[in-house]
């Protein structure tokens, strides 16, 4: 919870540009990548029916970082990889 919570929130303030993409993206690309690869099927079984909830948006960014899809509206379909 509390690692869903961390990147959703570095998330946020790298799509608001609150925070330096590339820095981030340098820092975090593996940890969000490793987070995303073994919580994703927790995160999309507990949050089906509710996609602003908890880690959704760490999917995202892993996607982001990663150059699969970016759009945040709900699960992805497929994770990019950060191989």
């Amino acid at each position: 919870e509390r690692m869903a919570l961390f990147y959703d929130t570095l998330a946020v303030c790298v799509s608001e540009e609150l925070c330096d993409e590339r820095a981030a993206k340098a820092i975090f690309t593996v940890q969000v990548g490793g987070f995303a690869s073994t919580a994703y099927p927790w995160i999309a079984h507990r949050n089906k029916d509710y996609h602003a909830a908890t880690g959704i948006r760490a999917l995202c960014l892993r996607n982001r970082f990663c150059g699969g899809a970016t759009d945040c509206a709900g699960l992805p379909a497929e994770l990019a990889s950060c191989q």
